[in-house]
């Protein structure tokens, strides 16, 4: 095999690195276009997984109490994302101003705020 075939291959399989094999075999079974993360350490991950159908877009918001996980936020997310595929709908709404629990700090609340603007953890985009 060519070695730009193989640096090429690699290039596309990069995704699939951290995360767990189901996962990856469902996300898959998809066939994407294209699976994206966007990683704002130390606060969030973004997972965007593109196919011909839709996409479906997936977050993880790191606690300030947790530790930056990077390879437990893309599982998390990419889980989020594939979840946003399968049912082809948004799901889990981010939780705003008003919807923070009293036994929550400041930090936490603040943390979290910062992507209300979001709205959704799994969110279902369809093609045009």
């Amino acid at each position: 095999m060519e070695a730009s075939v193989k640096r090429q291959l690699r290039k596309q399989n990069k995704w699939k690195r951290g995360l767990g094999r189901s996962l990856v075999e469902n996300i898959s079974m998809f066939n994407p276009t294209s699976v994206m993360f966007d990683v704002k350490h130390p606060e969030l991950i973004r997972c965007i997984i593109a196919t011909r159908n839709g996409t479906g877009v997936g977050l993880a918001i790191c606690s300030v109490y947790d530790a930056f996980d990077e390879k437990r936020g893309r599982n998390l997310a990419a889980g989020r994302a594939l979840k946003a595929l399968t049912k082809e709908t948004n799901s889990e709404m981010i939780r705003c101003d008003h919807d923070f629990p009293q036994s929550w700090t400041f930090r936490q609340a603040g943390r979290v705020s910062k992507f209300a603007n979001e709205f959704w953890k799994s969110q279902f985009l369809y093609v045009a």
